[in-house]
C-alpha cells in the first residue's frame, strides 16, 4: 500500500525564489489498486513518483510503502519497487547530501 499524507516540496530557485512543486498533496493506494496521476506539466506527477522512490526527500509531509516510511526506511524501500524515470535531469535537482544519501550503500552490521 502508498499511503501519502499532506505531501510538500518546495525548491530554492536563485531567479524565482522559492518554488513550490507540491503544496499538501494526501492520497493512498491499496494492495491490487491501480492508481494514476494525472495533470499538466509543472504539476508535480513526477516529484511526487521521485519522492516515493527516494529520489527526493519531500520538504514536509510523509509518503509510507508498505509500511515503510521514505525518508526514515530508504534502502529498503528501493528494495522493493521498481522505479525508472523517463526524465534524465533527475540529478540536477537532487542536493548534494540527497546525491550521498541516495547513492551511499546500506551500512553493514558487524557480524556477531
Amino acid at each position: 500500500m502508498i499511503h501519502v499524507r499532506e505531501l510538500t516540496k518546495h525548491y530554492s530557485d536563485l531567479r524565482r525564489g522559492q518554488f513550490v512543486a507540491l503544496s499538501g498533496i494526501s492520497f493512498r493506494a491499496r494492495p491490487g489498486q491501480v492508481y494514476g496521476l494525472l495533470g499538466p506539466n509543472g504539476a508535480g506527477k513526477t516529484t511526487i513518483l521521485r519522492i516515493l522512490s527516494t529520489v527526493l526527500r519531500p520538504t514536509s509531509g510523509s509518503a509510507t510503502i508498505d509500511g515503510l516510511d521514505v525518508v526514515a526506511h530508504a534502502p529498503e524501500v528501493r528494495r522493493r519497487i521498481g522505479f525508472m524515470s523517463a526524465n534524465t535531469a533527475v540529478y540536477d535537482r537532487m542536493t548534494g547530501w540527497e546525491m550521498v544519501e541516495y547513492f551511499r550503500p546500506p551500512a553493514r552490521h558487524p557480524a556477531g
